[in-house]
C-alpha cells in the first residue's frame, strides 16, 4: 500500500480579539504608568450613569448617589447607603447600567494601584538605586582605593 507522508497538525485556538486586552490596558492606564487615566475613567463612569439615574430616581443627588455607590460598589457603599428596595424597584437596564459601573470601578481602581505603585517603584529605585545615590558611589570608589593601596602595598585611609 502506498505511504503518505503524515504532516502533523496544530489546532490553532479561535480567539476573537488576540490583542485587545494589551490595547485596553495601554489605552486605559498606558501600560500602568499613567495614574490620571484611570482617575478620568472613574469620572466619566460616574458620569455617564448620572443621567440615567436621575431621570428614574427623580432627584440629581440621588442620581449622583446612585452612581458613585455604583462605581466604588467594591468598597460596600451600595449597602450602607441605598436601600435594597431602591435596588429591587430599578429597571433591567438600569439594573445592567449599575452593574457595568460596578465592573468599571473595579477594573479602573485595580489599574489606579498599579499606576501608584508603579510610581512610588521608580521613585523608590531612583531614590534607592545603588548606581543613582551617590552615597554608594563613594563607597565603591573608596573600596576601589583601598584594594589599590593593599595590591600597591601603600597605606589605607
Amino acid at each position: 500500500p502506498p505511504t503518505f507522508p503524515r504532516r502533523a497538525r496544530t489546532i490553532r485556538p479561535m480567539r476573537p480579539a488576540p490583542g485587545l486586552a494589551i490595547a485596553l490596558y495601554g489605552w486605559l492606564s498606558d501600560y500602568g504608568r499613567s495614574y490620571i487615566r484611570p482617575l478620568y475613567g472613574l469620572l466619566i463612569t460616574v458620569l455617564v450613569g448620572i443621567p440615567f439615574f436621575w431621570w428614574h430616581l427623580c432627584g440629581f443627588w440621588r442620581a449622583i448617589g446612585h452612581s458613585l455607590a455604583n462605581t466604588f460598589g467594591v468598597f460596600g457603599f451600595r449597602r450602607e447607603l441605598i436601600g435594597a428596595d431602591v435596588l429591587t424597584a430599578l429597571p433591567g437596564l438600569l439594573k445592567v447600567l449599575a452593574a457595568a459601573q460596578t465592573v468599571a470601578g473595579i477594573v479602573l481602581l485595580f489599574l489606579l494601584g498599579v499606576a501608584i505603585r508603579n510610581r512610588f517603584r521608580l521613585r523608590h529605585q531612583a531614590i534607592f538605586s545603588k548606581r543613582a545615590s551617590p552615597y554608594f558611589a563613594r563607597c565603591r570608589l573608596q573600596r576601589a582605593c583601598r584594594s589599590d593601596a593593599r595590591l600597591s602595598g601603600g597605606a589605607q585611609r
